[in-house]
């Protein structure tokens, strides 16, 4: 079990809907012995590593082919191949575009930005968690079928969450699907159907999303707290690992349930963070 006494939150989302204040509040009630904080400025800030345009980042985390997954162990050897003959590959008609995102290697990202920790603390800080929010769909290659996926969280240090990941790499209810394929021809099919599955799933600028951020939030820090495993088998318990948009809903909104189990976990977790305080008072004193 490793003990992330630091939570920090770096909200790159142009959503004026999630609210970090509202996150960490909730958070709090569960974790009352964590700091929790929000980082105004940070290194690992996707935007300044974009305008100072380091190891031409964007460029090479850009998935180019679903079924080819990218070269991410040795970012120093790619940098200089990728240098070389980005003008060629990376062109806008060549970047795999879902719906109208371009897609990201998760962990590609995630990589680059323990690099940048290393750098400034010569270390990775398992203590402190960070978390990243960004807008940009993320997606990691899955083996089994030999494609890339969207993701809504990246587990480990930092935790990446995508808020299109939410939107897009949860699936929506089989006859959304349906209709799309059949009405595909109807240009206003998409407008149409948002209209009548309302609710049912998170769309973009979702007021719903300071929710599901929070519940993913709780498997990021279970990935810690329970050796790498974040989700739980029981269907009706917060940490299950959904891939439908109504049980993302039902667990993150209307529920809010934590098994017997993981309850057991989070208060031993708490009870060693409330030692801990006080042996750092005691000692400061």
């Amino acid at each position: 079990m490793v003990y992330c006494k630091y939570i920090n939150f770096i909200n790159e989302s142009s959503w004026p809907e999630v609210s970090i204040e509202k996150i960490i509040a909730c958070l709090k009630e569960v974790l009352p012995n964590n700091v929790i904080d929000k980082a105004e400025e940070s290194q690992l800030s996707l935007n300044s590593i974009d305008k100072e345009k380091n190891f031409s980042f964007f460029n090479q985390a850009i998935v180019q082919d679903l079924k080819k997954p990218l070269p991410i162990y040795d970012l120093n050897y790619y940098h200089s191949y990728y240098s070389s003959i980005e003008k060629k590959m990376f062109t806008p008609k060549n970047k795999i575009e879902f719906g109208n995102l371009i897609l990201y290697d998760g962990f590609f990202i995630q990589k680059l930005l323990q690099k940048l920790i290393i750098k400034h603390e010569q270390e990775l800080p398992f203590s402190k968690l960070n978390i990243l929010i960004t807008d940009k769909l993320l997606c990691t290659f899955d083996e089994s079928d030999w494609r890339y996926h969207a993701r809504s969280l990246i587990c480990g240090t930092p935790t990446l969450i995508s808020t299109a990941g939410i939107v897009e790499g949860i699936a929506k209810p089989p006859d959304y699907y349906y209709k799309l394929y059949f009405f595909k021809e109807n240009p206003d099919i998409v407008d149409e159907l948002k209209k009548e599955y309302n609710g049912q799933f998170i769309n973009y600028n979702d007021h719903r999303i300071n929710d599901i951020i929070e519940g993913l939030v709780l498997q990021a820090l279970f990935y810690f707290i329970n050796s790498g495993e974040p989700f739980c088998q029981d269907r009706n318990c917060r940490l299950f690992n959904a891939h439908f948009q109504d049980d993302v809903i039902r667990l993150n909104i209307k529920e809010k349930k934590i098994c017997q189990k993981h309850k057991i976990l989070i208060n031993k977790y708490n009870h060693v963070l409330f030692i801990d305080n006080n042996c750092t008072k005691e000692a400061e004193e």
